[in-house]
């Protein structure tokens, strides 16, 4: 009989970029960040970068995002709270 390959599951363990890392650990420091604010600390990437990691987070629904134009801010998502804990 051949056996069956199982897939482990990896809906819980999504990979993060090494900057992705980052800002999410940027979070313990500080409730709410801008763009601005993860600059600062990783200043050799360009805003464009930042902004398409921090979508993707957003889509992971490790943070949301509040706020308009230049008020935009984000904040932890829940699931990024379990994935600092």
């Amino acid at each position: 009989p051949e056996k069956e390959l199982i897939e482990p599951e990896l809906h819980n363990q999504e990979p993060f970029s090494q900057r992705q890392e980052k800002i999410l650990k940027m979070f313990t420091v500080k409730e709410k960040l801008q763009v601005a604010d993860i600059i600062k600390e990783i200043p050799q990437v360009t805003k464009r970068t930042l902004r398409r990691d921090l979508d993707d987070l957003l889509k992971k629904g490790k943070i949301i995002r509040n706020g308009e134009w230049n008020q935009v801010f984000y904040k932890l998502g829940s699931v990024g709270q379990s994935y600092l804990s």
